[in-house]
């Protein structure tokens, strides 16, 4: 489950398609996800590659469009973006397998059929999931940045101004402000229990009353953020649940 909009580019020369593709995307969402999206549509691969305004989490980029072609334009994402997700839009399958070569995710034949696509779409959802744990922030020590895995952390403590960062292998000592950090993990995966304890729920291993464990560690929940903390638990093991 994610915690922001998906921002979708849609590169596609004919009308038609861009609508249909548009149709499709939000069929899928109205069904299926609580999830929003936002998109922004290209006529030409030209177009897009001119337009650095927006950082995009999925590209449905079609492969036979006039001048430059899809392929060519992923050959330049992929200079800069190593990332970002590229779905293939095309009439021919054959013309789809040749965009592995580009890190290309997936591919969607012309005309769309909502079922197929809703099982493609089902799959881009968990990679942008994966891909939220598996980003990195830097963290500022006294002796060196450290650049560490949102996944591997357990949770945030905040004492006076120092910032420990609880990983899976150490705790880290930094400094900051705790809305700072929030802003970097920027996950939904992460919520506060109270206002010294931010919290990645995939290592919660028992509550009891206001007591919260993550493994050998035991730490306090607040009694004005208790059932915003349990609900948004609840939520997420039960996203996580349907996911597998």
């Amino acid at each position: 489950m994610l915690n922001k909009k998906i921002k979708i580019a849609i590169v596609d020369d004919e009308k038609d398609c861009r609508k249909d593709l548009l149709k499709v995307l939000s069929n899928y969402f109205n069904k299926h996800h609580e999830e929003s999206f936002e998109y922004k549509e290209y006529s030409s691969g030209e177009e897009f590659l001119k337009d650095s305004t927006i950082s995009f989490d999925v590209i449905f980029l079609d492969i036979e469009m006039n001048k430059i072609n899809g392929m060519d334009v992923a050959h330049e994402i992929r200079k800069n973006n190593d990332f970002v997700i590229i779905v293939f839009v095309t009439r021919l399958i054959s013309y789809a397998i040749e965009g592995y070569s580009v890190g290309a995710f997936d591919y969607v034949l012309k005309p769309f059929n909502e079922q197929d696509f809703d099982l493609k779409m089902e799959k881009i959802i968990k990679k942008l999931e994966t891909n939220e744990l598996d980003k990195s922030i830097l963290i500022k020590t006294n002796y060196k940045d450290r650049i560490v895995k949102i996944g591997d952390i357990r949770y945030v403590e905040v004492i006076g101004h120092n910032i420990l960062f609880h990983t899976k292998t150490e705790v880290i000592s930094s400094w900051g402000s705790l809305n700072e950090i929030i802003s970097q993990i920027n996950s939904d995966s992460f919520a506060l229990c109270n206002r010294c304890y931010y919290v990645n729920f995939n290592y919660v291993t028992g509550i009891e009353g206001f007591n919260l464990f993550l493994g050998n560690d035991v730490i306090q929940i607040s009694r004005y953020r208790k059932n915003e903390f349990l609900s948004e638990l609840t939520k997420y093991l039960g996203k996580k649940g349907r996911d597998r």
